[in-house]
């Protein structure tokens, strides 16, 4: 299965458990997590159609910046370990606040 069918996919699989947990506009604004995993497999979406179309700039610069922020998205993945997890609800929770007292950031 080529990549950006299974990007498309689970950036839509991300939409429809956003959705199913309380509606579309209240999950994804509002849960970093959701935002960095959407906008990662956007990014790899778009470096697969830069790679199909030979823009190689694209590929280096938007397929790298996809790879960023899916590791970044995998540091969600640490909540469930005892050492990791309260360190990533803290930096969920002030990311939050700062969206709260800056909503145009972020």
């Amino acid at each position: 299965m080529c990549p950006g069918v299974c990007e498309c996919t689970l950036t839509r699989i991300t939409f429809l458990r956003a959705q199913v947990k309380g509606g579309r506009r209240s999950r994804l604004d509002h849960n970093i997590w959701n935002m960095i995993d959407v906008a990662s497999s956007t990014c790899l979406v778009v470096g697969a159609m830069c790679h199909f179309t030979q823009a190689r700039t694209g590929v280096q610069t938007v397929g790298a910046l996809g790879v960023a922020l899916k590791w970044m998205g995998f540091v969600d993945f640490l909540r469930a370990f005892e050492a990791t997890g309260s360190l990533v609800r803290m930096v969920s929770v002030s990311i939050s606040r700062y969206q709260t007292l800056h909503p145009c950031t972020l």
